[in-house]
């Protein structure tokens, strides 16, 4: 059975902050951006318990992010010279999945062993940022994944802009 999150960018957050509710608008998790002059964190937050912790590292050929937390400890790097975005994993629980985007940043879906684990699509008509998550599995941990893999999507969305 799949679950629908919607992450949205908080409009006017100036350290950036990331709401996902599930269908009927209930939150579920919270991302909050903390930025420092080396790097930038995330945190995210189920109800008020943090469940993980995503830095981008700020020396690196290409963006790479490091992820502690609830899932252990993993890696996700950008694919170097991309037109899309392309993240792969590195250790942890989900050791070589990969999260990938169209060419407009418009959908994403995310495989881990060839089983697609979620996939996503962001809302034209909006005035900020806002992606359906559909999550194809029950277990919480490939929930929590997701999360963290939309989280780090919009951290670098942040990096670009």
């Amino acid at each position: 059975m799949s679950k629908t999150l919607v992450l949205a960018e908080r409009v006017l957050s100036i350290r950036g902050r990331v709401g996902i509710t599930d269908e009927q608008g209930q939150q579920c998790y919270e991302g909050r951006g903390d930025f420092s002059l080396l790097h930038t964190r995330w945190r995210i937050f189920r109800d008020t318990h943090e469940v993980a912790l995503i830095k981008k590292k700020f020396f690196a050929l290409r963006p790479t992010f490091r992820v502690s937390g609830e899932l252990g400890e993993f890696v996700m790097q950008r694919k170097l010279l991309s037109l899309r975005r392309h993240y792969r994993v590195i250790g942890g629980k989900y050791d070589g999945a990969i999260f990938s985007g169209g060419i407009f940043d418009l959908n994403f879906k995310i495989e881990h062993n060839g089983k697609l684990l979620a996939q996503a699509q962001e809302k034209l008509v909006s005035l900020r940022d806002k992606h359906r998550l559909e999550v194809l599995s029950d277990d919480r941990h490939d929930e929590l994944f997701t999360v963290i893999a939309m989280v780090v999507m919009q951290m670098e969305k942040h990096a670009d802009d």
